[in-house]
């Protein structure tokens, strides 16, 4: 009887430290698990913080040279507003060593921003024919009160009170100057530079002068028509200041 309790005690304390060691173990293993999710996790973080940091340092990047295509494009632009930017651009553009540190944008700037300077120069060679009249013309008809020089149409035109009373305008190859002439429109009409003006305002005593490249312009003419266009259309207040310097229209005394 004493040997069988012994046999079972003993097996018993076999089975006791069994049943331990594999709580041992698998604590061990749940354990060991953890740290190991633990360290996935980290490295998941890890590899998150650097991918946000690398989309970050790419965006800085692409801003900064962003930036600096715009600063190089305004600088160039700015730079063909200076004093001799066909000067400047030229040397740039003739230095192989300057042109390969430039952006292809800042290239395409010189390359277009010469190309225009070329075509303005060639294009106010072409209109010389017609800038000593168009600026006798000018400067005679802001003499006129309250005449101002406005621009649609890519004309030339001289108002007194919003309303148009000459137009300056044309081509490489030729100038036009209409005016309103009530009294002298028939006579005028009988130059062969002058015809009706097109749109119907004709019919309102409105005269057309063309003159092509390298034909005489009579400017003190066309200065006369150029005042009777005015005093046809400008107020009459401003037309008796005009004659009468000395009385000059009282200015409209506001209510309230």
């Amino acid at each position: 009887m004493e040997r069988s309790l012994t046999v079972e005690r003993s097996l018993t304390a076999e089975r006791s430290l069994t049943v331990e060691r594999s709580l041992t173990v698998e604590r061990s293993l749940t354990v060991e698990r953890s740290l190991t999710v633990k360290r996935s996790l980290t490295v998941e973080r890890s590899l998150t913080v650097k991918r946000s940091l690398t989309v970050k340092r790419s965006l800085t990047v692409k801003r900064s040279l962003t930036v600096k295509r715009s600063l190089t494009t305004a600088g160039l632009r700015r730079a063909a507003r200076l004093i001799g930017p066909r000067r400047s651009l030229t040397k740039v553009h003739q230095n192989p060593r300057r042109l390969s540190l430039l952006s292809n944008t800042s290239r395409d700037v010189i390359e277009n921003t010469l190309a225009s300077l070329n075509g303005a120069r060639h294009s106010v060679a072409k209109k010389k024919p017609f800038l000593k009249a168009e600026s006798a013309l000018r400067e005679f008809a802001l003499r006129f009160p309250e005449t101002i020089e406005d621009h649609p149409w890519g004309h030339s035109a001289y108002k007194v009170k919003k309303k148009i009373f000459m137009i300056v305008g044309g081509t490489d190859e030729f100038l036009t100057i209409s005016v309103k002439l009530p009294s002298s429109g028939r006579m005028a009409l009988l130059q062969p530079y002058a015809s009706p003006t097109g749109y119907g305002l004709g019919k309102s005593g409105w005269v057309t002068a063309k003159f092509e490249s390298g034909e005489d312009i009579p400017i003190e003419r066309l200065c006369e028509w150029t005042e009777e266009s005015y005093r046809a259309i400008a107020p009459k207040k401003l037309v008796a200041a005009m004659d009468n310097p000395e009385e000059q229209p009282k200015p409209r005394k506001r209510k309230g």
